[in-house]
């Protein structure tokens, strides 16, 4: 089986490295070394992984490795292979030494390969400005030639200038949509505070007249009615605004949705009319 794991180098003198420490499966020196439960045989973590995909057994002793089998002989739940942390096997294959194949540097030890990767003057890269389309791609020593001709990088403040007025916009939408939603509860409220000209109250506003909720009158403590606001069935205890001759507002729908409005009557204490 051919490498499984493709890097833009290759090894310096491959054949004086150790056996012991190349890949069974594509015959590279190991990338994140793995070792298989069931016979401890060693490989890459990437090949052993594709390799078990399509097969059960160790490649080298054709041992079952798909499944960890425990003394008892049942099935665990466990990965079929272990990390390689043995430090002095990761030294060995960070120090090995490497030939970038795209600037043909070289001694480059592959511990340092990703920081190279970083500064390769041929690696491709794309602009800057790839976000907002532009579709240059080329060897990063070319790079500043290409953006001194950029049109998409001459136009970048502006763009970016348009994408922050966007955001600041759609922020104070949302801050509106809020103020909206909360300025129609409060109409709402009022609506049935109002009660159709017979304003509600905390208190009976008239007690020489028959009030329907009060127990006094005659009211069953244990009968429910609806709140005007949200149309649930509450108790008379549950009542905080009222008309004697009919509608009610329960405490819940005030505290929720108008607590200013109630603040203001445990203040003064009188009714609300």
């Amino acid at each position: 089986m051919n490498t499984l794991i493709h890097f833009d180098y290759e090894y310096i003198n491959e054949d004086e490295i150790d056996d012991e420490l190349k890949c069974g499966i594509c015959k590279q020196p190991f990338e994140s070394p793995v070792s298989l439960r069931i016979c401890n045989h060693t490989f890459c973590k990437v090949c052993i992984k594709i390799w078990l995909s399509q097969n059960q057994t160790c490649p080298i002793c054709r041992h079952v490795a798909r499944h960890h089998f425990g003394p008892d002989n049942q099935s665990h739940e466990k990965s079929p292979y272990v990390p390689i942390n043995t430090k002095i096997v990761l030294n060995q294959l960070d120090r090995l030494l490497v030939r970038c194949l795209l600037c043909q540097e070289i001694n480059i030890q592959r511990c340092h390969w990703k920081n190279h990767e970083k500064r390769c003057s041929r690696r491709i890269v794309t602009c800057p400005s790839v976000d907002i389309q532009c579709p240059w791609k080329g060897p990063r020593d070319k790079l500043s030639i290409h953006l001194n001709h950029c049109t998409y990088q001459q136009m970048r403040p502006l763009i970016d200038e348009v994408k922050n007025e966007l955001i600041l916009t759609r922020t104070k939408q949302m801050e509106l949509k809020t103020k909206i939603n909360l300025l129609e509860r409060k109409v709402t409220f009022l609506c049935k505070f109002i009660n159709r000209g017979n304003i509600m109250s905390l208190n009976c506003k008239k007690p020489e007249v028959k009030c329907k909720y009060n127990s006094n009158d005659g009211f069953d403590q244990t009968h429910q009615v609806i709140c005007n606001l949200c149309n649930r069935y509450i108790f008379s205890k549950e009542i905080f605004l009222h008309d004697c001759q009919g509608g009610c507002i329960c405490c819940y729908c005030v505290h929720s949705q108008y607590s200013d409005h109630l603040k203001k009557c445990e203040r003064s204490k009188e009714p609300v009319d």
